[in-house]
């Protein structure tokens, strides 16, 4: 969303590195989230949860708002140009392959067994009502996303925030993305 403002800056003020199992520039930002992320746990377990508990709570926001306003804003032909199921069956084994990763962090509802009253029937109730409330929101937001712009012009590193750019919302794109890295925030502060 930023033509890569801060890649730019970075590779011409810092450097880049050349070798292959390196990213191809170092990612100060990632370095100083990580850091601030860090220095937020060490001031308690009680006041860790509490910011992974806001800054979830607005991932959740988040992701809601991106359903409600991508269906508000479809465009119903875009499922239509190319067809429902352009890329077959292999298509949808594919993008569900690349998709399993979002599915980590379950380990976390069986790491907390040793805390419950009733593990052996909790614990299979819980991963299975959070892997299908995941599955349903993803379906949700993929079918928004798609009926926000086609299929074949999603941007892979920045879906939901170039769709409302393209089509005319930009305000709505920065504070979803901005909602995002929150998220991500989040992310980093539930596993540490």
């Amino acid at each position: 969303m930023t033509d890569n403002a801060i890649s730019n800056w970075t590779v011409h003020n810092v450097g880049s590195f050349h070798h292959q199992l390196l990213a191809p520039y170092p990612d100060l930002v990632a370095l100083a989230i990580g850091f601030i992320t860090v220095v937020a746990v060490c001031f308690g377990v009680h006041n860790s949860m509490r910011l992974s508990n806001i800054l979830n709570g607005i991932e959740v926001v988040v992701i809601v708002f991106c359903i409600i306003a991508g269906f508000c804003l479809a465009d119903t032909k875009n499922w239509t140009f190319a067809g429902f199921f352009p890329y077959g069956f292999s298509g949808v084994m594919k993008g569900a392959a690349s998709s399993f990763f979002a599915f980590i962090g379950f380990e976390g509802v069986a790491c907390a067994g040793e805390e419950t009253a009733n593990p052996q029937k909790t614990i299979p109730m819980a991963l299975f009502t959070s892997l299908g409330i995941m599955v349903v929101l993803y379906l949700l937001q993929s079918a928004a996303l798609t009926l926000m712009v086609p299929f074949n012009q999603v941007d892979p590193q920045s879906a939901f925030p170039e769709a409302f750019d393209k089509i005319g919302y930009t305000a709505l794109g920065n504070v979803v993305a901005l909602g995002i890295i929150i998220g991500l925030i989040g992310g980093l502060v539930n596993q540490i």
